[in-house]
């Protein structure tokens, strides 16, 4: 995990850096990851893809454990454990429609890292709607296909964690084109961070 504009790992989730930030039950909810049914249309064909895979380098030891459709990412390299908690959405093909991970800066404030496929829309814009409360977060590290940005945990996305709320995603892969809309859940996430050993 990248921590915001310094191209490192970001510091560990864990130890005081939530503590004081969400109080949590160890258990995790099921969580109610279904899609936005558009206006007079079916369910669009998008799922949750389970976080997958080895650490890209020798030498470090992974643990991934399901909360929901949150997963716990943890690394540890010579006794250094750096921790994370990912869900990944991806369309009817596979690709990724959206991804996001609670991580923490190198100052231990926590913080969402975005990614959407909106390279091609000026704007880079991401809409999240959290039960009726809408953040717009502008994506402004892009590749060729995705872009990338952060979005601070301040107390009522706090509150929103611990809630279990569902949350509302849309923004639009181009300029002119038919806006993408996902639906999702904060349920899982609190238990995540709650697992981080």
């Amino acid at each position: 995990m990248r921590g915001p504009g310094d191209g490192r790992p970001a510091a560990r989730l864990g130890g005081a850096l939530l503590a004081s930030l969400l109080a949590v039950a160890p258990a995790a909810g099921q969580l109610r990851g279904g899609f936005d049914t558009p206006p007079g249309g079916e369910a669009t064909p998008y799922r949750v893809r389970p976080v997958e895979g080895a650490p890209a380098s020798p030498g470090i030891r992974r643990l991934l454990q399901r909360f929901g459709d949150w997963t716990l990412i943890c690394d540890e390299e010579k006794g250094k454990r750096i921790c994370n908690a990912a869900q990944s959405l991806v369309g009817p093909e596979g690709a990724l429609a959206f991804s996001w991970s609670l991580a923490a800066t190198r100052g231990g404030e926590p913080v969402f890292v975005i990614r959407a496929p909106v390279a091609e829309f000026p704007a880079h814009t991401v809409t999240l709607d959290f039960s009726g409360t809408e953040r717009v977060v502008r994506l402004s590290t892009c590749d060729a296909q995705l872009c990338v940005g952060f979005l601070p945990v301040d107390p009522a996305l706090a509150t929103g964690i611990k809630r279990k709320v569902s949350v509302s995603i849309r923004y639009r892969r181009a300029e002119g084109a038919e806006p993408i809309g996902l639906a999702t859940s904060l349920d899982g996430l609190a238990a995540a961070i709650a697992g981080i050993p």
